[in-house]
């Protein structure tokens, strides 16, 4: 019986296979499953559609919307509010305030109706914005006259009401601290606005002064992933170079962690050497004494473009296939150029110290002239001093706050194997 069984089943199963091939061979081939969507580059540039908007409710911030004849800082709270599809405004004094749809938001700077705190803590804002970020926002600005400043107690409690030059460094070392973990890869963008102020004005050692419609300069801070905070950049260069679109075009700016454009500086063959297989060959029969190469410098920021950046922060190194230390090249045995109207540069090499050995390219990172330019040590005689209205107490510290943005001193690196 069990032999007659195992006999009935075998025979079942082969009916059934033999039926399954016939139906297949009936509709033809199953066809392959459609590829998979091609990844999304890294550094492919994206609208924000999601941010958080801090605005800094600290007393000296009061003189803005204080001013007469003067529409441009609305008008930057304008164009930032309309970048993203959806926005969320928030006060922010000693602490955060509750979140603010973006029509009632307008109606109070409009109406005069916010309430004005006797402080604020920059540090606290920026980590807020971080906060925002890590919880799912595409991208968060903050509207600040961009003063780093201690508490009123830490000013009061301190000799000479000196807290805010003394511990400067300290804040900034703070700030930094916000963004030391390796995990992190934001991009920040500082952009620096002027308008009308008419009020008091709190100087680092809360003494005041009484502004009347000076002209005083203003930031927004803008946090992110690359491809957003690159959008944001990207719009305001466009619109101020066609004149249109914003009622305020900025004075300065500044892009932090821009890892994506700083990679696109790539030297490639320009004189004497030819391509092979990974490596940069001299030419057989080259008589002349250097060999050159090039990179295209149209994606770094203006400032970056110019030969007296490139002179200043490039270095050169040599390798030999003998010895594992990198030896830096003379300065006399090169020669760096830029071609403004290409953007080009080209580094002119003697053939004999790099031939048979890998040279390797460095760009170093240095800020803006403007930043240090723009900064001010001591701001108690800003009403006498007409020059200081331009400037921003305590400036160049809050910018180095975020120096663990830009992954270390070098912003490129890059080997070549010359044979």
């Amino acid at each position: 019986m069990k032999t007659n069984f195992l006999f009935k089943l075998i025979l079942l199963s082969a009916i059934l296979v033999s039926a399954i091939l016939g139906y297949v061979a009936c509709r033809g081939p199953v066809p392959p499953p459609p590829p998979p969507p091609p990844p999304v580059p890294e550094c492919s540039i994206a609208q924000p559609s999601s941010a958080t908007f801090l605005f800094d409710i600290s007393g000296s911030m009061k003189g803005y919307l204080q001013s007469s004849g003067d529409s441009r800082f609305f008008g930057v709270t304008t164009f930032f509010e309309n970048i993203p599809s959806k926005v969320v405004f928030r006060l922010y004094g000693k602490k955060e305030g509750e979140p603010i749809e973006r029509v009632k938001f307008n109606r109070m700077l409009n109406d005069g109706s916010i309430k004005w705190s006797d402080e604020s803590d920059l540090i606290a804002m920026v980590r807020s914005m971080k906060a925002h970020v890590d919880s799912g926002d595409h991208i968060s600005f903050l509207l600040t006259d961009g003063i780093l400043s201690g508490s009123d107690a830490d000013i009061r409690n301190s000799p000479d009401s000196s807290y805010n030059k003394v511990m400067r460094q300290t804040m900034s070392e703070n700030l930094s601290h916000l963004f030391s973990s390796p995990k992190d890869s934001l991009c920040v963008l500082i952009v620096r606005y002027k308008a009308k102020f008419r009020g008091y004005y709190s100087c680092y050692n809360n003494s005041y002064k009484i502004l009347d419609n000076k002209d005083r300069p203003f930031f927004i801070i803008a946090l992110g992933k690359w491809k957003y905070v690159k959008y944001v950049e990207q719009k305001l260069i466009e619109v101020k170079a066609a004149n249109d679109g914003i009622a305020t075009p900025y004075e300065d700016i500044l892009m932090l962690g821009d890892a994506c454009s700083y990679q696109k500086v790539k030297l490639s063959a320009a004189e004497g050497l030819n391509p092979k297989d990974g490596r940069l060959v001299i030419k057989k029969g080259y008589s002349k004494e250097s060999i050159a190469l090039s990179a295209d410098l149209g994606q770094l920021p203006a400032y970056m473009q110019t030969l007296d950046y490139m002179k200043a922060n490039i270095e050169l190194y040599v390798k030999r296939a003998s010895k594992k230390e990198e030896i830096a090249i003379d300065k006399d045995y090169y020669e760096i150029s830029v071609d403004d109207a290409k953007k080009q540069l080209r580094i002119s090499i003697k053939a004999s110290q790099v031939k048979e050995s890998k040279l390797i390219f460095k760009l170093k990172y240095a800020q803006p002239e403007w930043i240090e330019a723009k900064s001010d040590d001591d701001d108690s005689d800003i009403k006498s001093n007409l020059a200081k209205l331009d400037k921003t107490f305590n400036l160049k510290f809050l910018v180095a706050g975020f120096k663990n943005i830009q992954k270390g001193k070098y912003i490129r690196v890059q080997t070549l194997e010359i044979k």
